[in-house]
């Protein structure tokens, strides 16, 4: 064998021991970011009025059985057995939790609403009126920029106030 061939095989593997394994240390998690934290804090959206009954009656129908395709057709004829008192006692239950969800879900949004900027607010004091075409848009932003940019200091800052 050549020495070049020698050193190419050589080369290719690489000293490898168990300790140098044990003795790194691991990875240190990362700290959740902003992002993360706001989605683990949103509410989840309720299940709706079937889902209720399914999840109320599976146990009671599935008894031993571990096949779940025909427990969820068991179901589904019970549930079309049902009379629609019945029915609409979920109805109301999956409406009840459906408000609730939405009531969560605005304090929620309000918790993590970003505050608007002056200038964000003095574009939304100037186009209040909606414009018919894309180039009537951009020739009122445009128009929006040369008055803010006109504005003085003390004048931006009472927009910001605001």
């Amino acid at each position: 064998m050549s020495l070049c061939r020698q050193f190419a095989t050589l080369s290719l593997v690489r000293p490898f021991s168990v300790s140098s394994i044990a003795l790194r240390e691991p990875k240190k998690a990362k700290p959740p970011t902003k992002q993360q934290i706001k989605l683990a804090e949103k509410p989840k959206r309720p299940a709706n009025f079937y889902s209720i009954y399914v999840r109320e009656n599976y146990a009671r129908l599935a008894g031993e059985s571990k096949d779940v395709p025909a427990v969820s057709k068991k179901i589904a004829k019970q549930w079309k057995k049902e009379s629609e008192i019945v029915k609409q006692k979920y109805l109301d239950e999956s409406k009840k939790l459906l408000e609730e969800y939405k009531v969560e879900l605005e304090a929620w949004k309000k918790k993590f609403a970003v505050p608007l900027s002056g200038y964000q607010k003095f574009i939304k004091h100037e186009c209040s009126g909606q414009s018919t075409s894309v180039e009537d848009g951009r020739l009122k932003m445009k128009s929006v920029a040369a008055k803010w940019n006109a504005l003085t200091e003390e004048e931006k800052a009472a927009w910001k106030s605001k």
